[in-house]
C-alpha cells in the first residue's frame, strides 16, 4: 500500500489505518485458531491413545482428568451447564 501524506483527522487516513488493524487482527484470529485446533487435535490424540496403551504419561491420565473437569462442572449445578455450553459452543464456531 502506499504511504500518503494525510492529515491524521482525514476520512480517508483513519480508513486505511483501519484496514492495517483489521488486517493484523485477521491474521491474529488465524493463528489462534490454527493454535486451537492443532492442541484439540492433540488432546483427541492423546484420549485415543490412553484408551488404547493405557497411562503412557506417567502418572498423568488424560481420561480420567476430562472425567474430572466434566465432573466440576456438573457439581455447579446450571451454572456449570451454562459454563460448558459456553464452551462448546465456542469450541464448535466456525469463522
Amino acid at each position: 500500500m502506499k504511504a500518503y501524506n494525510l492529515p491524521k483527522w482525514s476520512i480517508i487516513y483513519n480508513f486505511i489505518n483501519q484496514n492495517k488493524i483489521m488486517e493484523i487482527l485477521n491474521k491474529i484470529k488465524g493463528w489462534l485458531g490454527g493454535v486451537t485446533e492443532l492442541v484439540m487435535a492433540l488432546f483427541s490424540l492423546a484420549i485415543f491413545a490412553e484408551l488404547l496403551f493405557g497411562q503412557f504419561l506417567g502418572g498423568f491420565s488424560v481420561v480420567g482428568n476430562f472425567i474430572e473437569v466434566v465432573g466440576q462442572f456438573g457439581e455447579k449445578g446450571f451454572v456449570g451447564l451454562i459454563a460448558m455450553l459456553l464452551i462448546l459452543h465456542m469450541m464448535n464456531k466456525k469463522a
